[in-house]
């Protein structure tokens, strides 16, 4: 421990640079930072633990019915309950046409005694959907998941219609409003909640987005950006494509053009939760600290467990030396994402910086452990 404090203090910037390193690629960690409402659910093909029955996406809508997947880990007290929520939903909705298939992110690697644990949860909730296990976290950055849980909505015909993030009694309410309005069983102006039906992008534009969307989680950022101009050459009312070349520019440290594209995304959906947070990073790169604040708050008012936001306002509060302020929004980002390890760098930033060295340290390997977990 000693040895370790000491390369803090004398070499903190490698120290530093070795975790920015390893933490600061981009990755789809959006509810969802990639997809949007109006477009289709990607496919997801996997097996039951339970029954070791093969569960589709596709079979699901092609006996028209509408799916509700949640993405849920036994670390997050917050999935053990919507768990135990859409289990009591599905009670209320006995013969309705709608399919809930619950997605378990546990970790990049499972264990055999950790797949033992999610089985046991399952049996034991006696949950009566389909659990499946997302080997590596591929439906996990497929979908751009940005909070554990979180929760998409599709039609019939597999248009993503709802996607909140995080769970609360708000959102219990929300999902049975959806589905409600969804089967036709309530008018969406006699509930509470936004539904948008989403721009629902040209085919092609859809298929380029895709490729430049594995590009980018490859980080072969020339080619995403050949790949994603050409979904915007073929929709430019598609505002999708528009935040990922933000995020492509903000990667690559451009961030005047990454500024312009999140911008242009907003203007096509004022409501574009991950464009505002990126336009707020963007400002807070470019120390506009104020500008920042505003552009995180709006994506924040639209989503509260947008935790890529809740890290940038952060960052916002510690620049302007009020550490309470941002110690609070760290610790919210990191019960949404236990298994994300930024919250933890930033805390070690904000600790170092108020020369509580002990807790810097703690947040520091926590945040190392996250990224290089042991055998």
């Amino acid at each position: 421990m000693r040895t370790i404090f000491y390369i803090i203090q004398q070499s903190k910037s490698f120290f530093l640079i070795l975790l920015i390193a390893v933490l600061f690629v981009p990755s789809a960690t959006a509810a969802f930072k990639y997809l949007h409402e109006g477009m289709k659910l990607p496919t997801i093909e996997s097996i039951d633990i339970r029954t070791g029955e093969t569960v589709s996406s596709e079979s699901v809508l092609k006996d028209n019915n509408m799916i509700i997947i949640v993405f849920w880990s036994t670390w997050s007290r917050r999935s053990l309950e919507e768990l135990k929520a859409l289990k009591e939903i599905c009670l209320m909705y006995p013969n309705d046409r709608f399919k809930i298939i619950a997605v378990n992110v546990e970790g990049q690697k499972i264990s055999p005694v950790t797949k033992d644990t999610i089985l046991r949860l399952s049996e034991e909730m006696e949950l009566p959907f389909p659990v499946i296990i997302d080997h590596n976290l591929e439906i996990f950055y497929q979908f751009g998941v940005i909070a554990v849980p979180s929760t998409a909505i599709t039609d019939t015909t597999g248009v993503i219609r709802f996607g909140p993030a995080g769970f609360s009694l708000t959102t219990h309410d929300l999902i049975i409003d959806s589905i409600d309005v969804l089967l036709g069983k309530k008018e969406l102006a006699d509930t509470t909640m936004i539904m948008k039906k989403g721009y629902i992008p040209k085919i092609k534009a859809s298929r380029y987005y895709n490729l430049a969307l594995n590009l980018n989680n490859k980080r072969m950022y020339e080619r995403a950006l050949s790949n994603v101009a050409i979904a915007v050459e073929n929709d430019s009312l598609f505002p999708v494509p528009y935040s990922l070349m933000g995020e492509i520019y903000k990667a690559l440290q451009e961030n005047e053009k990454a500024l312009a594209n999140y911008k242009k995304a907003v203007e096509l959906d004022s409501t574009f939760v991950a464009a505002w947070s990126g336009i707020g990073e963007v400002y807070y790169a470019n120390k506009q600290i104020d500008s920042a604040m505003t552009a995180t708050n709006r994506a924040l008012s639209l989503d509260e467990f947008f935790t890529p936001a809740l890290l940038n306002l952060a960052l916002c509060y510690s620049a302007l030396g009020d550490s309470g302020n941002a110690l609070a929004n760290l610790k919210i980002a990191q019960e949404l994402n236990q298994r994300d390890p930024k919250p933890y760098f930033y805390l070690g930033q904000i600790y170092l910086e108020s020369s509580d060295t002990v807790d810097a340290l703690q947040s520091y390997m926590t945040a190392l452990e996250i990224l290089f977990p042991a055998p």
